[in-house]
């Protein structure tokens, strides 16, 4: 029988093989992992149903020569020149720049501090907004006849200003440009406060108490179709102040007044007091704002894996290293992040559409759902680390406060109806020993917008008083409306 021949080379060869399929299994273990999480990582989602509400705001198409907002925006335009003209130029530098390379210098003409009639703030006497008459706790005709010489010095130098602003009033529109970056150009409010520390002033001849108050009337309601039409929540924060201011100098006008001129005043009262419209309530304007600028800022933040990688090889990187941008860039998509934000922003607009007497329990729901979608509890800690881990942190760490615009406006609306009991009261020559019996007897809609809060009188201060829903922004916590009586 023939010996068996052993072909000892192979084994070697068949070590080898096995060696190199445990190599190559090693690596696929290794290897396959992080480049399957980095490719889930660079499949985004499309827009859910909140992102596409908040990033698509309803469109108006007004035209220029009707937009009291442009009016405003160009409104330091040269003597020869035309404010909607001049608006119009402000705005497309802004467009261009926003469009073309966000972060560059704004144009010189962005800044209303550059424009040809520039507003004028300082004169002997006043230095600045912050020293004209304050919103609120000043009778601002006692404090601008106080102030007359310097007022006067303000109305020389920003005449033709002025003499614009009362070409904006008449126009019958309102819309700003779309926000498309954070650094946006804005009217400059410090001549509408100048011009409302004017009217005090003229106030102060008694003769002329009815124009006046049709004048108050006139330039109240510019602001508020700005409250109605506004597209930015800085102008309908704005506008409120202003009809506010409006409220507080007719009360005071009309205190003065005599009975016929009360009488002949009325239809003005009747429209800078009537109430405000579901327009002008509507908070959706915060949502949309602060989708778009979080969007902005975001996509601004984070510069994108190849964007990234090419700040490490041959730039700086944006964030402070390389490891840190590519790790946020590789855990970063764009339109799931702005999905979450959508989300919460949802959550903020039903807490700021409910009525006072929900507000408590809409404060609760809110923070639910905040609790819910938090990305740092731990039956969601996995799915962070594994999709979209830096957007999911961004959207929570730019989270803010629940806001109190929806609180601050029940406050100007508690001082609005305060206004109006005191002026029935005045009509009515209610005495002091009266004032509790007739408050009692006012209706629902001149009580406290909060049920268990109500307006009451003070005696000894010779005051309204009600409890604020913003504490802070009133001393003591109380909106007070002092009120003279016999």
């Amino acid at each position: 029988m023939a010996a068996r021949r052993h072909i000892t080379y192979l084994r070697p060869r068949r070590q080898r093989g096995r060696r190199l399929r445990v190599f190559v299994w090693i690596l696929l273990v290794l290897c396959v992992p992080p480049l399957a999480w980095l490719i889930w990582n660079r499949i985004d989602e499309a827009p859910n149903a909140d992102a596409l509400r908040w990033g698509n705001p309803p469109v108006r198409q007004v035209p220029d020569a009707q937009n009291a907002w442009l009016y405003l925006l160009g409104i330091g335009a040269a003597e020869d020149d035309d404010p909607i003209a001049y608006g119009r130029r402000r705005v497309d530098a802004y467009v261009a720049r926003a469009r073309t390379d966000p972060t560059a210098a704004a144009d010189p003409v962005e800044d209303d501090r550059n424009a040809p009639v520039p507003y004028v703030s300082r004169v002997e006497g006043i230095d600045g907004i912050a020293q004209l008459c304050p919103r609120r706790g000043t009778n601002c005709i006692e404090w601008a006849a106080a102030h007359r010489p310097a007022l006067q010095r303000l109305a020389d130098a920003n005449r033709l200003r002025l003499q614009r602003l009362d070409s904006a009033i008449a126009l019958p529109q309102w819309q700003e440009v779309p926000l498309l970056m954070g650094d946006f150009p804005t009217p400059s409010v410090q001549l509408i406060v100048l011009e409302l520390n004017l009217l005090a002033l003229e106030a102060n001849d008694g003769s002329r108490l009815v124009d006046i108050a049709e004048n108050v009337a006139r330039h109240d309601a510019l602001w508020r179709r700005a409250i109605e039409d506004a597209e930015w929540l800085l102008s309908k924060a704005f506008a409120m102040s202003f009809t506010e201011r409006h409220q507080l100098l007719l009360a005071d006008l009309y205190e003065r007044a005599t009975p016929e001129q009360r009488e002949a005043m009325q239809p003005a009262v009747e429209r800078v007091f009537a109430a405000p419209t579901a327009a002008a309530t509507n908070l959706d304007v915060a949502a949309y704002d602060a989708f778009q600028i979080t969007a902005i800022t975001l996509r601004a933040e984070i510069p994108g894996l190849r964007q990234s990688l090419n700040n490490c090889m041959y730039g700086t990187p944006k964030n402070g290293s390389c490891g840190n941008d590519l790790l946020s860039s590789a855990t970063f998509l764009p339109q799931a992040t702005e999905n979450i934000v959508a989300r919460l922003l949802t959550a903020t607009a039903a807490f700021l559409a409910a009525a006072p007497a929900d507000e408590a329990a809409a404060a609760q729901r809110y923070a639910a759902f905040v609790e819910e979608e938090d990305p740092s509890r731990g039956s969601t800690m996995f799915a962070t680390l594994g999709y979209n881990a830096a957007g999911r942190r961004l959207a929570f760490d730019g989270l803010s406060p629940l806001p109190t615009w929806r609180k601050r406006q029940n406050d100007s609306e508690t001082l609005r109806r305060m206004l109006l009991i005191k002026l029935a009261a005045l009509r009515a020559h209610v005495t002091a020993s009266d004032m509790p019996e007739f408050l009692a007897a006012q209706p629902d809609a001149l009580r406290h917008p909060y049920p268990g809060k109500s307006i009451v009188w003070r005696p000894g201060q010779r005051a309204f008083a009600a409890p604020a829903a913003v504490e802070d922004n009133f001393e003591d916590g109380f909106i007070v409306v002092p009120h003279e009586v016999p």
